[in-house]
């Protein structure tokens, strides 16, 4: 079974958030998530595009009826930042970055 991997990286979300949002689609027909909008949460307007960009690529060559999927998400970078206080201190901001990758198999 061959398969397309398609991928975006360094998403400015934390990985927590993106997992939760990815456990959603688990059992889920591929033309269903793209025909169906979902809430305005950020992660799913991750999700949509890579769908959205997955699918239009892949519809000139393949059918798209019996498609599998699977996604796929992993943490990548963190920035690390400080915030100045007062009577000295200071604090830590970090800023969380996601990949996620879609894989359909044909």
């Amino acid at each position: 079974m061959n398969k397309f991997i398609f991928s975006l990286r360094n998403i400015r979300i934390s990985f927590k958030k993106l997992c939760k949002a990815v456990s959603y689609f688990k059992g889920r027909d591929l033309i269903y998530i793209f025909n169906n909008s979902f809430c305005n949460l950020k992660a799913f307007k991750f999700i949509n595009k890579l769908i959205k960009s997955s699918l239009f690529s892949m519809k000139d060559n393949y059918e798209l009826i019996n498609l599998k999927f699977e996604f796929f998400c992993n943490k990548s970078k963190i920035f690390k930042r400080t915030s100045y206080r007062a009577k000295g201190r200071c604090d830590i901001i970090k800023r969380r970055y996601s990949n996620l990758y879609l894989i359909i198999y044909y």
